[in-house]
């Protein structure tokens, strides 16, 4: 968790903007996780099969996203190397069976570096994709996108454990041990630390103050109160399964990305270069994380009240 912790202050900007929405969804749905949790191994080997047959599903959605991006993919020099520099810096260590927890934070972390580049590319290409699209292309658009990013991301840490002799099932069994360890919240706020540091990565070029900053995060808590509407036709339709829960705050994320956008012309990581320096001193940024979070509680609830006897599943 070292890692983690030393980006806590980045983890605390971006849940507490529009990606708040990730922590929110996250205490909103923790006491039903937490519940899952202890049936035990049967509900492990479940989603254990629920994850293969989704890696078999997705695979060639992912291998079209990594391709949609230039020097991207397992096939290019570049990505070669990012990613034996990666494996170079990783020494696996177990405990018993199973890969411990320090290892597995080393590749999730070691992926930033490796897929950065062509998460930039592939992140604004999107945006300039789904700005151009409305109603229900624009939908469609938001879903994809969102599935073609995280697959993308999958895709460089599949590659690095590869590279390191671990195979995909021993990654998963390691990863539900931790989990039945009670660890489960520590390995959020490292995939949320991963994704933070991605988006840092794409270059802010616009002066933005902070108070500035904070009328926009006034505006985002106005849209997810007043305009539930806007979000509701997209999460209705995602919301096939408990597991497809942990795609909401992404797809919330985006939208409301496109509404600030739409807007003001500012980016996302425009908002979070600003607040670097205030987001944990500033009493009113405080509070206005505070109020995203309750904001995106009641949207949730508002929009999809308690479905399949409960909001289990989320990881």
């Amino acid at each position: 968790m070292e890692w983690a912790q030393k980006n806590k202050k980045l983890i605390a900007i971006g849940t507490g903007l529009v990606s708040v929405l990730g922590l929110g969804a996250y205490l909103l749905l923790k006491d039903e996780d937490n519940n899952n949790v202890k049936q035990g191994s049967e509900n492990t080997e479940t989603k254990q099969e629920t994850q293969q047959q989704q890696r078999k599903n997705s695979q060639h959605n992912t291998d079209v996203s990594i391709t949609k991006v230039s020097n991207a993919g397992s096939g290019s020099k570049n990505y070669q190397e990012k990613l034996q520099a990666a494996v170079r810096n990783i020494q696996v260590s177990k405990e018993g069976q199973n890969i411990d927890f320090q290892t597995i934070a080393r590749i999730l972390e070691s992926s930033v570096e490796v897929f950065a580049d062509d998460f930039v590319q592939l992140t604004k290409a999107q945006r300039e994709e789904r700005r151009s699209k409305e109603g229900e292309e624009y939908q469609e658009l938001i879903t994809k996108q969102s599935d073609e990013t995280e697959q993308a991301l999958n895709k460089v840490q599949e590659d690095i454990i590869a590279e390191l002799g671990i195979s995909q099932q021993e990654f998963e069994n390691s990863l539900m041990m931790i989990i039945q360890r009670g660890l489960q919240q520590q390995l959020i706020y490292l995939d949320m630390a991963v994704k933070q540091q991605l988006k840092i990565k794409i270059h802010s070029d616009k002066g933005l103050d902070v108070d500035r900053a904070k009328e926009i995060i006034r505006y985002q808590n106005e849209v997810i109160e007043q305009e539930p509407e806007y979000f509701e036709g997209v999460l209705k339709k995602l919301v096939t399964s408990p597991d497809s829960y942990q795609k909401l705050p992404q797809i919330i994320n985006i939208m409301l990305c496109d509404k600030v956008y739409e807007k003001y012309q500012i980016e996302e990581e425009d908002i979070v270069n600003m607040l670097g320096p205030y987001a944990q001193t500033d009493p009113e940024i405080h509070q206005l994380m505070q109020k995203a979070e309750e904001s995106m509680r009641n949207l949730l609830q508002k929009i999809i009240p308690n479905p399949y006897g409960g909001m289990g599943g989320m990881m």
